[in-house]
């Protein structure tokens, strides 16, 4: 199950998914039930981006010492920078409450940036491939 191989996989298709099932079981979240049509459609269409994601060992969750989801950047190796996100309570959406309702993408960016406790600023430096992972958990944390 956890083997490195030549694609750079080091879970199943299957395990990862499992994986991802997990997420949506903690957070009670049904994707069908999910009433805002924008947030049910980025997740449902980018779902096979966090499965790669947890595929390659990019993003792990959490249980033991409370629920989290750490975010392994994508150049970096060494795992000294990832990010670790808490289930966005009322502080982190209230980071939200500047940005405009069809600021979809802002609301995630200050939400996310809260959540793990490095602020909107982290989120607007980080790679357009980890920036585009952030953006599909944070359409997940905004449907819970």
């Amino acid at each position: 199950m956890f083997s490195k191989k030549e694609d750079g996989y080091i879970l199943s298709k299957e395990a990862a998914e499992n994986v991802l099932e997990s997420l949506f079981d903690f957070l009670e979240i049904d994707v069908d039930e999910i009433e805002d049509p924008k947030l049910r459609d980025m997740i449902k269409s980018s779902r096979g981006r966090l499965i790669k994601a947890i595929r390659k060992g990019r993003i792990e969750i959490k249980t033991d010492g409370g629920f989290r989801v750490i975010q392994h950047l994508r150049f970096d190796e060494k795992k000294e920078n990832s990010l670790v996100f808490r289930v966005p309570g009322a502080i982190a959406k209230k980071a939200m409450a500047d940005k405009k309702p069809e600021d979809f993408n802002g609301r995630i960016y200050a939400m996310m940036g809260s959540a793990c406790g490095l602020g909107e600023a982290a989120i607007d430096k980080l790679d357009p491939v980890d920036l585009s992972t952030v953006e599909v958990l944070g359409a997940i944390f905004l449907s819970v």
